[in-house]
């Protein structure tokens, strides 16, 4: 089972095998979202 999406109760990631977080170091600037991609 693959679960996504963000504030994962402390329960479900203990219990789980994998947790990955992802976020942002850098962004350039400016930077405008692409439909499809990021969105």
């Amino acid at each position: 089972v693959v679960l996504t999406g963000r504030y994962a109760p402390k329960g479900l990631r203990e219990r789980a095998d994998v947790v990955v977080e992802v976020r942002e170091i850098k962004i350039p600037e400016p930077f405008q979202a692409k439909r499809g991609i990021q969105y």
